[in-house]
């Protein structure tokens, strides 16, 4: 098994039996948006590529390489990812003085307005 890195675009492919030949890949199975399988005509896995390595890290609980899938990310200093858990997002605590001051206005423009448009 030997793994290709493309930190460029963050994404790994794993060769499970060595290099696979111009043509040799007969389907490629998507399994979510960061993963997918590639079959050839025995539908035999021959290879696995993951997108968002470093971003994410890996998810392998699923897979039927898991334990060498696990081994090798981990040799190459790749997390495995727990699917359990939501892909942690930067959350604002609170808007920027700016757009706090501009939906401030807003709110009070359109308090103002509000009795004007009764009449």
């Amino acid at each position: 098994m030997k793994m290709r890195y493309d930190a460029a675009v963050d994404a790994a492919f794993v060769e499970v039996h060595g290099p696979i030949p111009p043509g040799g890949t007969d389907a490629n199975a998507r399994l979510d948006q960061d993963r997918s399988v590639k079959y050839d005509a025995d539908d035999r896995i021959i290879g696995y590529e993951f997108l968002n390595v470093r971003r994410h890290g890996v998810r392998l609980d699923d897979l039927e390489h898991r334990d060498e899938l696990r081994v090798l990310f981990r040799e190459a200093g790749f997390s495995e990812r727990d699917w359990g858990a939501p892909i942690p997002t930067r959350r604002i605590a609170s808007p920027p003085a700016k757009t706090a001051a501009i939906i401030e206005r807003w709110r009070r423009a359109r308090s103002d307005a509000a009795p004007h448009a009764q009449r």
